[in-house]
């Protein structure tokens, strides 16, 4: 946003500038605070070397996006920033610096930005003028509103000496006179207080057009607010609401409650259906082992050895049910896996093992 040099508007019968007093039916007009212009959407500038107290002076890259002199500058981006006045600018320095305008004064590393923003010393002075001039828009209205008064008082004082005696034409004249010239003050001071207002309307819409600006005109960064980053995790978990990037596996919680995908195998051995170790063949060759033993051994009671072999049938059919959920879950996990593919046949991995069982 660009700052009016000045929020006061003169008439053509009186002439004032920036920093300069007048009176309006002897009401003084008080000195406005110096303004400093602005630049809109400045991109801030970064010095090649550290700047410098002693001198005054500061290199950058491109000064010359800088306002002319005399204005105000910022060294660093957040509150402990430093605002600076310089008086004089050239193709490649700030000089005749002030420090310290607002913060603290201090040596800054190589590298800090120093820009033209918008500060509270600019926002003090803008509101302090509008208020100001607000005031003299008051105070000239009522100044015209008494002079208008004042005036029609004269002229009924001045009709009513002339309808009462000729003689007295010379007082009415002069009754007239002053009548007219406070009509001339009254409208004097009444396009002063119309020119004021006009002025404080200007500033009000500056400010109201910095307030509608959405387009961050300050460059406030996330982290200046305590706001997260664009792209962050809570955890496994992305900021798009993604856990890992493989399709239809279980969600389980691992150290600290952290939520973490799993396998699918691994989640049923977690569950209780893991898989174990064995096979169908190695079952059948202890049963067979099991069944040699005991037909070489001397007890060779009939019925020892159909107690025997009812335990390994036992063993042997829990064994085929337990790779029955094998291959289901097997098969479940190859579905889950090609779920975005065309369906085809169980792999062949799978069928066989089916077939065997």
């Amino acid at each position: 946003m660009i700052l009016p040099t000045s929020v006061l508007t003169c008439s053509s019968r009186a002439s004032c500038s920036p920093g300069a007093t007048q009176q309006f039916n002897s009401q003084e007009v008080k000195t406005l605070e110096t303004m400093y212009k602005g630049i809109p959407l400045l991109s801030a500038g970064r010095p090649r070397r550290r700047y410098r107290r002693r001198r005054h002076h500061d290199s950058r890259h491109d000064i010359s996006a800088f306002p002319d002199a005399p204005n105000l500058a910022t060294i660093g981006t957040d509150e402990d920033g430093e605002t600076i006045l310089y008086t004089a600018k050239t193709t490649d320095s700030l000089s005749g610096c002030t420090r310290g305008v607002e913060g603290t004064a201090k040596a800054w590393p190589s590298g800090t930005t120093i820009a033209r923003n918008f500060t509270n010393k600019d926002f003090d002075a803008l509101q302090k003028n509008i208020q100001e001039a607000k005031k003299q828009a008051d105070q000239g209205v009522s100044d015209a509103a008494s002079a208008k008064s004042a005036a029609a008082t004269a002229q009924s004082t001045a009709n009513a000496v002339g309808t009462a005696a000729s003689g007295a034409q010379s007082t009415a004249n002069a009754a007239g006179t002053a009548a007219s010239n406070a009509q001339t003050a009254a409208d004097n001071a009444q396009t002063a207080a119309d020119n004021a207002q006009s002025a404080a309307d200007d500033a009000q819409s500056a400010i109201d057009e910095h307030a509608a600006d959405k387009q961050n005109p300050h460059g406030v960064t996330a982290a200046q607010v305590g706001a997260a980053a664009a792209s962050h995790k809570h955890g496994n978990l992305t900021s798009d609401g993604k856990l890992g990037s493989t399709a239809n596996l279980p969600v389980f919680t691992g150290t600290g409650g952290l939520a973490q995908a799993e396998a699918v195998l691994s989640a049923a051995a977690k569950l209780g259906r893991g898989y174990g170790a064995c096979s169908t063949a190695a079952a059948t060759k202890a049963k067979a082992v099991t069944l040699r033993a005991l037909r070489s051994s001397p007890a060779r009671d009939r019925g020892r050895e159909v107690l025997l072999r009812q335990h390994c049938d036992r063993a042997h059919a829990e064994h085929q049910q337990h790779w029955r959920k094998v291959d289901l879950l097997q098969a479940g996990e190859a579905v889950a896996a090609d779920f975005s593919r065309p369906a085809t046949s169980i792999s062949s991995s799978t069928t066989a093992r089916s077939m065997s069982s």
